[in-house]
């Protein structure tokens, strides 16, 4: 049918270095797809390029604060006889990991996503924010949580995929705003 009915290349490379407490972290990574598609009897020759750009630094105190604050860049192009669809999509996220005062432990993390559909000229941009705060004595087996997930009431997500077939542009609906208050028991 085809002397050559498809061309992949991908690749990744990651590179990350601790000093002292604090670690450092890149990850790219690149996909190159050529594929041929009959449809009705027609022939198409259909790419797809995507990209990922990841930076981030991570903290690794023993009486301080923990961070991982980082920023990824993700843009990506499916081009076929029938469309071209361009994508962008970008975030950027901030992590906290703190114990203190011997029992408490604080978790909390923020996300701010970046989408972009070229084509459709659509942009969506939200934030996402969870919290919680635990506290258990050191010799007891009574936990206590309280948790926000959806601190900022979000609605929906958006994203993309694409494939050898389909092209897909996602709104996936969240959950709204959920405060818990969390009662463990360990065995």
């Amino acid at each position: 049918m085809f002397a050559i009915p498809e061309n992949n290349i991908s690749g990744k490379f990651s590179l990350s270095k601790k000093i002292n407490q604090i670690k450092y972290g890149l990850v790219a990574s690149g996909t190159y797809n050529e594929f041929f598609q009959i449809v009705n009897s027609n022939t198409s020759k259909n790419t797809s390029k995507s990209a990922s750009l990841l930076g981030k630094v991570r903290t690794f105190f023993k009486k301080a604060p923990n961070f991982e604050i980082g920023y990824e860049y993700s843009p990506s192009n499916y081009v076929s006889n029938f469309s071209n669809s361009k994508f962008k999509n970008n975030e950027f996220f901030i992590n906290l990991d703190y114990d203190f005062l011997k029992d408490f432990t604080l978790k909390a993390d923020y996300s701010r996503f970046n989408y972009q559909n070229e084509d459709a000229d659509f942009k969506n941009k939200f934030d996402v924010a969870n919290a919680s705060l635990f506290y258990r004595k050191e010799d007891s087996p009574w936990g206590f949580e309280f948790e926000i997930t959806n601190l900022f009431n979000n609605q929906f997500r958006k994203e993309n995929f694409f494939s050898d077939f389909l092209i897909s542009d996602q709104s996936t609906f969240v959950l709204p705003r959920i405060l818990m208050l969390k009662i463990s028991y360990k065995l």
